[in-house]
């Protein structure tokens, strides 16, 4: 089950496999940037889910709403500029 998952996460090009030493068969698994880069949002994204939690739902709704709408305008502007 484990190497079924290491190799999905390598194709994903999360991980990749290291070998220990030259004439070794063990390999050490290690996170690629692409893999750190994800931990690294995934922290990010616990520590904004712990200070909006302190927000009423419908102020958390207000401004994902408001944010989604600058995003919008965001994307407009890219397009017209490209």
């Amino acid at each position: 089950m484990v190497s079924r998952q290491a190799v999905e996460l390598e194709k994903d090009g999360l991980i990749k496999r290291v070998k220990c030493s030259p004439n070794s068969k063990l390999l050490r698994l290690e996170l690629t940037q692409r893999g750190m880069d994800i931990v690294k949002a995934g922290k990010r994204s616990k520590v904004v889910d712990e200070l909006f939690s302190s927000l009423s739902t419908e102020t958390r709704w207000q401004m994902e709403s408001g944010l989604n709408q600058i995003l919008e305008k965001l994307e407009e502007h890219n397009s017209v500029k490209n």
